[in-house]
């Protein structure tokens, strides 16, 4: 089990959230019938958590809605701004009535996709296959490329773990680590069962 609502410590602004989706992964349900789901996952519930009291009061709604769907609980660890999020719907909402689309529904969760972050947060994914002690390897080296990087976090994954980052030389790091990825607008895991 990986639960980081604990660990997960990041500072709330006004007029800024963190945007968190339930996702049911197929790779997690084999088994499940899968037809016209699209890209092998599914997002069950998304969240917008504005204050640190609004995440602990949603908690355990959002871990018995994982469990019962056997979802995972992906947090996007830059913030959102309510600002951008409103020219984001104002466009796809026109561009809907332009093209004759019908489905407004997900217009919401998609404008916080793409959203702009208010600071940029890279999440680096160390898998399993790396040992331990390489791992404050990799911290060591990316706090010594260019750019001053800092290590924002270290979250448990199911694999290994996700370092949160601010943004580093990216040509550099991969000379040094080829296999390990770095996603520069991805969600880290905030509970799997």
């Amino acid at each position: 089990m990986v639960d980081n609502f604990d660990r997960f410590k990041r500072e709330f602004k006004e007029w800024e959230f963190y945007f968190i989706q339930l996702i049911k992964r197929k790779k997690d349900n084999p088994n499940e019938n899968w037809i016209n789901w699209n890209n092998s996952a599914r997002c069950i519930k998304t969240y917008t958590i504005r204050t640190k009291e609004d995440l602990d009061k949603r908690r355990q709604e959002m871990v018995d809605i994982s469990n019962i769907t056997n979802s995972r609980i992906y947090i996007r660890p830059a913030r959102r701004s309510d600002e951008d999020i409103k020219k984001i719907m104002s466009l796809l909402i026109w561009e809907h009535i332009y093209y004759w689309r019908h489905r407004l529904s997900w217009l919401y969760n998609h404008a916080c996709w793409l959203s702009k972050w208010t600071e940029k947060l890279w999440v680096v994914d160390i898998d399993n296959n790396w040992w331990n002690h390489t791992v404050s390897w990799i911290i060591n080296t990316i706090l010594t490329l260019k750019w001053n990087a800092k290590i924002v976090m270290q979250l448990p994954t199911r694999n290994w773990r996700h370092l949160i980052t601010t943004p580093f030389d990216l040509q550099e790091f991969k000379q040094i680590y080829p296999d390990i990825d770095v996603h520069k607008n991805n969600p880290t895991l905030l509970y799997f069962k």
